[in-house]
């Protein structure tokens, strides 16, 4: 029998999800305003994975 771990690994990517449409996100290249603001409180830059069907959200989420 092989091993299996009693919790799942951790993938920040999989616990984010969309604020507009709550699907799931993915992360993307920050622009120069974000690396910015990322020198006071940390942040990151998302984008919705369901964009084709609709959710155009892109943002930021810390």
């Amino acid at each position: 029998m092989a091993y299996q771990p009693s919790t799942p690994a951790y993938h920040p990517e999989q616990t984010r999800v969309c604020p507009k449409c709550k699907g799931p996100v993915e992360r993307v290249r920050r622009r120069f305003i974000d690396r910015l603001i990322s020198l006071i409180t940390p942040v990151q830059r998302y984008r919705c994975r369901a964009k084709g069907w609709g959710c155009d959200w892109e943002g930021n989420l810390r």
